[in-house]
């Protein structure tokens, strides 16, 4: 019952639509729920805490992806796609910082335990499925 609360919650903030947060079971909830926490420590601080940010931050020259208009820009939520480009980011392999716009690749920042990074990036991706704006 309080993972519903949290989906309406996110729900009202225009993170997933009511209707599409009732469909779902409550382990889907959990997950969401703790993709959006990991979302928050890991992404929010260039993507913004509702991952909505379009604008530069951090004063990178470069605009930040709205991640929740995803569905809306490609046609679809292609969740390869998005599995990909987090796990891999946009930068060089050999580089230890992103450059300013560039995307640091997940498994990068967590080669220490891999199979953790893989559940967590999983978990990302399936909070920013939910948050896409319908």
């Amino acid at each position: 019952m309080r993972l519903r609360k949290i989906a309406m919650a996110l729900a009202i903030l225009g993170l997933g639509g009511a209707a599409f947060a009732q469909e779902l079971s409550d382990k889907e909830l959990k997950v969401i729920g703790e993709g959006r926490g990991l979302f928050l420590q890991q992404c929010a601080g260039c993507h913004g805490s509702l991952a909505d940010t379009a604008e530069p931050s951090n004063g990178d020259p470069a605009p930040v992806t709205d991640l929740r208009r995803i569905a809306a820009r490609d046609g679809r939520f292609d969740k390869l796609h998005v599995v990909s480009h987090v796990r891999f980011g946009t930068q060089s392999y050999h580089r230890s910082r992103p450059a300013a716009g560039e995307m640091p690749s997940w498994m990068r920042l967590r080669l220490s335990d891999r199979a953790k990074a893989e559940c967590e990036f999983h978990k990302i991706v399936r909070y920013l499925e939910f948050a896409q704006v319908r």
